[in-house]
């Protein structure tokens, strides 16, 4: 179990990805993954952009980032997961206030997502007990998992390497982004997720070939045609500002300390350091020089 959740508490970048809207996108730092971050009199820090997915590919750290991070003071990560982490979220995942997950799709949707899940492993008297959203989170991770994701690996290191561990959200936080969503739209990420979820395994692709030629512009565009009609594009834009636009701010306030101490490197999902609102913006509006390193 926390093997699935540690995948799924850091799967929000996975998420983003999917529901990624295009066209009039913000171009800003749409290239690149490592960027050191600077002010006067201050030791330079950076931020490297993960994806949350334990695929070989990514998890195998170019030297550059190896190089930074082996240097570099501290270690900071979205979420510190340990079983307590885990097990909280886990319960989180389920319903508890009552509601019928059958009555909360209808019908027709409650039998596509249960016919879908059972390809997960997941009979209906189970699928039945979970939340939408948490259904959906299980549909877009990969059904094979190969071991650690790469911001659990960094962490890993850090310790082995003797740096202080930091984290930028707690675990309540983490769930309340999805919590937080009305139900009608839980149900409609769901409906639309279910609806493609035989495209997923390519996005998926699609997404890693990105992400490894550092191309966040491309990683955002990628899924444009997922996005069929304006419902779609409402739901798109609701995701989207609890899981990238509102925890952007919360992470650029939350990187302060780490960066007034300098030396600092700090490991968020990619997608967090793309165009005007994303991460990097938000540091440069604060004063900072940010360069790209990798």
């Amino acid at each position: 179990m926390k093997k699935l959740v540690s995948v799924a508490l850091s799967c929000l970048l996975v998420v983003a990805v999917g529901f990624a809207a295009a066209g009039d996108a913000p171009a800003k730092f749409s290239k690149g993954l490592l960027w050191k971050i600077e002010k006067s009199n201050i030791r330079p820090s950076y931020v490297f952009g993960t994806i949350h997915l334990d695929d070989p590919r990514v998890t195998d750290l170019p030297v550059p980032v190896k190089e930074t991070f082996a240097r570099s003071r501290s270690f900071t990560m979205e979420m510190i997961i340990d079983d307590a982490s885990a097990q909280k979220f886990a319960t989180s995942m389920l319903l508890d206030d009552g509601n019928d997950l059958k009555t909360l799709l209808g019908e027709p949707l409650f039998a596509k997502t249960t016919e879908v899940m059972r390809e997960y492993g997941m009979p209906s008297e189970i699928t039945v007990r979970f939340k939408p959203w948490a259904l959906m989170l299980t549909l877009i991770l990969p059904k094979k998992r190969q071991g650690v994701i790469v911001d659990e690996v960094l962490s890993q290191q850090a310790l082995q390497q003797h740096k202080s561990v930091h984290q930028l959200e707690s675990v309540e936080e983490q769930i309340s982004v999805f919590d937080g969503l009305p139900m009608e739209v839980q149900v409609g990420l769901l409906k639309h997720t279910v609806a493609h979820h035989d495209l997923i395994p390519g996005m998926m692709e699609e997404s890693i070939k990105a992400y490894l030629k550092r191309d966040l512009g491309a990683l955002w565009e990628i899924n444009n045609s997922m996005m069929e009609d304006e419902a779609d594009k409402n739901l798109n834009e609701a995701l989207l500002q609890r899981v990238l636009y509102d925890r952007n701010q919360r992470m650029a306030e939350r990187m302060q300390p780490r960066l007034a101490e300098g030396g600092a490197f700090i490991a968020v999902g990619a997608l967090h350091l793309y165009g005007e609102k994303g991460v990097l913006s938000l540091l440069q509006s604060r004063g900072y020089q940010i360069t790209r390193m990798y």
